[in-house]
């Protein structure tokens, strides 16, 4: 059950859950951003 299924729910958790699952997002693209690398070809 979550705070969303509850009769009248928890505003503020719901808003609060909802921000922490955005937050696990962006630090597990950011973990695969710093992991990236982009060489530029010589030129010659």
């Amino acid at each position: 059950m979550a705070a969303e299924d509850l009769a009248g729910g928890d505003l503020e958790y719901v808003e609060w859950a909802g921000e922490a699952k955005l937050l696990g997002s962006l630090e597990t693209e950011l973990a695969e951003l710093e992991q990236a690398r982009y060489e530029l070809p010589e030129l010659s």
